[in-house]
């Protein structure tokens, strides 16, 4: 049985549906129509054509205006979306039946406003808060670059957080460290991505007696968080003390990861976590197999977490997704 876990194809649901419904539409337009035979046939074919072509541009306009991974930014762009779909596919409909078009489009695109707009909504509100994100906004939400769990208390974690974070040395990390990285290796200017700092401070995680974050028992290398979410997104990036001070190989490894995450909440918001996810630790894999890390880069293909391309093209998302900081 084919499964798709990675979601590449899940853009396809959608629209198969409204194919389907579309082409019981149209026959029942040729049923009140009296058509029978190949007339039926036509009509069946053209609902379903119209349902299909309607849920497709309701779907580019919905990936068109991206705003944010949250309820509220969702929600807009579910019902322009929706808006969009279900008014070409009152208008088809109705110029297919003969009935009063400009009335079968306002009705379709304010049905389809509201479903999208609901539906929109409740999946980037939960998609939000999966990543401990604020439902509404999506403030708080993170990605984050995982070593595995981390055995300890929370309590001690935050206490050495705290302490580092208060220490001149974390200023003069990222001071004479982790900005001239940035700069040398990614051309990184302020402001990029809307990303309002980059950082070894600890941020809302702990951190761990070796220089590692932590997050929900995950000891982790460095994290993407929200500053401020919809309307007025903003972002930034923690690199651990340790991350920072990894090789270049690793560095780069570490540091890239993070800034494709953010490449992708600036222009793209909307995507699904494991799309993001799944092309940073592409980005990884490259890094480490580009410059003969092949240990490191086999740990990442034995997990499955990288992308593999499809038969027909070389990416297996949209090539506009992928990005080499």
């Amino acid at each position: 049985m084919y499964t798709d876990p990675s979601g590449e194809f899940a853009w396809i649901i959608p629209i198969a549906y409204a194919v389907i419904m579309g082409a019981y539409q149209g026959y029942r337009i040729g049923q009140a129509n009296g058509a029978t035979g190949w007339d039926a046939v036509a009509y069946t074919a053209a609902g379903g054509f119209i349902g299909g072509f309607a849920a497709g541009m309701g779907t580019a306009v919905g990936v068109g205006i991206a705003m944010g991974g949250c309820f509220l930014a969702c929600a807009v762009t579910g019902g322009i979306s929706g808006l969009a779909s279900g008014s070409i596919n009152g208008l088809c409909m109705g110029a297919l039946s003969g009935g009063n078009i400009w009335k079968s489009t306002w009705q379709g695109g304010v049905t389809g406003a509201a479903m999208g707009a609901f539906i929109g909504g409740m999946a980037g509100g939960v998609e939000a808060t999966d990543h401990k994100g604020n439902f509404w906004t999506g403030k708080g939400r993170v990605d984050f670059l995982s070593l595995g769990s981390v055995e300890g208390s929370s309590e001690t974690f935050e206490k050495l957080a705290d302490a580092y974070n208060n220490n001149p040395v974390s200023e003069t990390n990222d001071e004479y460290i982790l900005c001239p990285h940035m700069e040398s290796y990614f051309n990184y200017e302020a402001g990029k991505y809307n990303l309002e700092y980059i950082t070894t401070k600890t941020g809302k995680a702990g951190l761990t007696p070796d220089g590692y974050y932590v997050l929900d028992g995950k000891k982790i290398e460095g994290y993407r968080i929200t500053l401020r979410g919809w309307p007025n997104f903003e972002q930034s990036i923690h690199i651990s003390p340790a991350a920072t001070g990894y090789d270049i190989v690793n560095f780069k490894e570490v540091a890239g990861h993070e800034l494709v995450h953010a490449y992708h909440r600036f222009y793209y918001p909307n995507m699904p976590s494991k799309i993001t996810e799944a092309i940073a630790y592409q980005y990884s894999y490259n890094t480490y197999i580009q410059n003969g890390y092949l240990n490191e880069a086999l740990i990442i293909s034995q997990h499955g977490i990288i992308p593999q391309h499809s038969k027909f093209s070389l990416y297996q998302y949209p090539f506009y997704y992928y990005h080499n900081p």
